[in-house]
């Protein structure tokens, strides 16, 4: 099944030192970001993350975003993109309230970061 994921690799072996993305200022290859996404998948699968899963991306603005987010995919989990919330805003709520069984936040709210409600993992 051909999916974003899998685009991705074909043209990481096609085109492997042809830039990916920019984001302010850094430059990303295709096969940097294969590579890349292809660790944030093993370790998702490895944190319990399983096909069908919801994982959710609350960074923005950031090259870790499109790795986090190919990465999820290749594991074949549902990604939810979310803006980063104020740090007032419960942790646990945000995974519990989408169905997300992994979260990965800014580290502003890494601090409270840990165990969220309903099995969630907050990285």
């Amino acid at each position: 099944m051909t999916n974003l994921a899998s685009v991705l690799t074909d043209a990481a072996g096609l085109h492997p030192r042809r830039p990916a993305l920019r984001i302010d200022g850094t430059v990303l290859a295709l096969l940097d970001l294969d590579e890349l996404s292809a660790r944030v998948a093993g370790g998702l699968l490895a944190h319990g993350v399983r096909p069908g899963d919801r994982v959710e991306v609350a960074v923005c603005g950031d090259p870790v975003l499109p790795v986090l987010y190919f990465g999820a995919l290749r594991a074949g989990a549902i990604v939810v993109v979310a803006a980063p919330r104020p740090r007032s805003v419960a942790v646990r709520s945000r995974g519990s309230v989408r169905g997300a069984r992994l979260v990965f936040a800014p580290p502003v709210d890494r601090i409270a970061a840990g165990r969220g409600a309903n099995g969630t993992t907050v990285v």
